[in-house]
């Protein structure tokens, strides 16, 4: 039985002062957003009432979820104090943006490297079990994903179609689970079936609303394990820890990128920070860190991230790094074990708890012996974890001496596929003359697929109102940030439409945020 988690009743002037900060930037106070997407806690489960309340103060509900009681909406920021007064009403939170963090056997080295291949010569290739990748959606036509796609829903679009349209989510399945079929590349568990949550669009961002009702999809529908290969540095909030942890709770295994911003003190993003997850950091072919990968205290295990050939829309292959590359091996690594069907001392099949536990005892130590915040317990060994529960691999055959031959040339290295970039945010400010809006800037932002700022990036607009438009070219600085500023603007409803963005080393997802500047 589901059991709703407690929620604590906050004050209405603490509750305001945050989405004072969170929500309203000073800097640009002649455009505030109309309206902003929160959650919305309740201290029995909403019914009708509560969502018509949500409705006529202007909202727009778009999950009610069945795990915590609690509504994800968008309304007006004007309707917020009213909401907070509602004696109904336990709290309510911002519902905060998420990016994604992007020879068949030897084509896959990561897959090769955690020691997949004995299982896979023994048979075990997680036939069966049911791994949600919660993503960008998965390219259910490749001949490598064809089989094992077993289907899913588009949280993003709110429709049954979640085709991948940005590449990384067909990308992390390949890993899990691309079909064991003499070409192309081959995944962790090759026989899984895979479900695509889509809940980002092309751009790789999205939000958590989708991302938890995407969970509790998984739930309703039985999945064992999921894939997260994405992040925010920021706590999401109490609503979607609370679904995570329900749905490890009811044995649900959870994996997720730690996250692409470096070494720090502490640096993992969420989800991964929730002790209901399994924290993924990326290791290279030499069993050291990615000098991308998060480092913490949460950080439980490294798996392969760094130059991972998987699958690709259209029919493709293609290589990407980071920890969003990561992940799926570890969570491949989770169902090859669920579908041998290892068992514990009791005789008993092993639940999420214990293949987690499974997962980090086989671990191979890297770096500082034992636990570090590089590594977690080490690089995960499925091979290790295998034997550790009384499967040993099949013992090798002793090798035949062979007539020597010439030495092939070694093959050419791979060349190194550029990154993708996309316009992550357009924001104005009004300055100058009597009212502060006799000029006004336009801040567009670059990111990359990792949200890391691509300084010096040439990025061309056109900034535009009914009958007046002006054509700008600048480059981008440290934060990915280039400003343009229209002088003596005239009276009318401007938008910014993003022309071209070029940088070295990068390809630019085209496409616009939606964005207007009223004068």
């Amino acid at each position: 039985m589901i059991q709703l988690i407690p929620l604590r009743k906050l004050s209405f002037a603490l509750l305001l002062g945050g989405f004072l900060s969170l929500f309203m930037n000073p800097a640009l106070k002649a455009a505030p957003p109309e309206k902003v997407k929160v959650f919305i806690a309740f201290e029995e489960p909403p019914g009708l009432v509560d969502i018509a309340k949500v409705e006529a103060a202007g909202g727009r509900v778009k999950w009610a979820y069945k795990t915590v009681p609690v509504l994800s909406a968008e309304v007006p920021k004007a309707a917020l104090p009213g909401l907070l007064r509602n004696p109904g009403v336990a709290f309510v939170e911002p519902d905060l943006q998420v990016s994604i963090n992007d020879l068949e056997l030897d084509n896959s080295w990561g897959v090769k490297k955690i020691g997949s291949e004995p299982s896979h010569l023994a048979g075990d290739k997680g036939t069966g079990v049911k791994v949600g990748v919660i993503d960008s959606g998965i390219d259910y036509n490749h001949p490598d994903l064809a089989e094992r796609y077993a289907g899913g829903y588009d949280f993003f679009n709110n429709d049954n179609d979640p085709m991948d349209d940005r590449g990384h989510g067909s990308h992390v399945a390949g890993t899990i689970g691309a079909s064991d079929n003499g070409f192309g590349v081959v995944g962790v568990a090759p026989e899984v079936q895979l479900y695509a949550l889509k809940v980002f669009g092309a751009t790789g961002s999205g939000y958590f609303s989708d991302v938890i009702a995407a969970v509790e999809w998984c739930m309703e529908n039985n999945i064992q394990v999921t894939n997260n290969s994405y992040g925010a540095s920021g706590h999401p909030g109490a609503t979607v820890q609370a679904v995570f942890d329900n749905a490890a709770s009811l044995g649900m295994l959870h994996c997720a990128s730690a996250g692409n911003s470096g070494s720090g003190t502490d640096t993992v993003g969420y989800p991964a920070k929730f002790s209901s997850v399994i924290a993924v950091a990326a290791t290279t072919s030499s069993d050291t860190r990615a000098s991308f990968s998060s480092t913490g205290p949460d950080v439980e295990l490294a798996a392969p991230g760094t130059s991972i050939t998987s699958t690709l829309p259209g029919g493709g292959y293609g290589g990407k790094s980071g920890t969003s590359m990561a992940s799926p091996h570890v969570a491949g690594a989770a169902a090859l074990l669920l579908g041998i069907g290892v068992t514990d001392s009791n005789g008993d099949g092993l639940v999420n708890d214990d293949i987690r536990e499974l997962l980090t005892l086989s671990a191979l130590d890297l770096g500082t012996t034992g636990f570090d915040n590089n590594y977690g317990f080490g690089r995960v060994d499925v091979e290790m974890a295998v034997f550790l529960n009384g499967e040993p691999p099949p013992p090798e055959e002793e090798p035949v001496a062979e007539e020597p031959v010439a030495e092939e040339p070694p093959p050419p290295p791979e060349e190194e596929l550029p990154l993708e970039m996309y316009v992550s945010s357009i924001q104005y400010a009004g300055y100058g003359g009597k009212n502060r809006d006799k000029h006004f800037d336009v801040a567009v932002q670059i990111l990359d697929e990792f949200s890391a700022p691509v300084p010096g990036a040439t990025v061309s607009v056109t900034v535009s109102t009914t009958g007046t438009s002006e054509f700008f070219t600048g480059t981008t600085d440290d934060a990915g940030t280039v400003v343009f500023s229209v002088k003596n603007a005239k009276k009318g409803t401007w938008t910014t439409t993003v022309d071209s963005v070029s940088a070295p080393g990068y390809d630019w997802i085209a496409g616009t945020p939606s964005n207007t500047y009223v004068k």
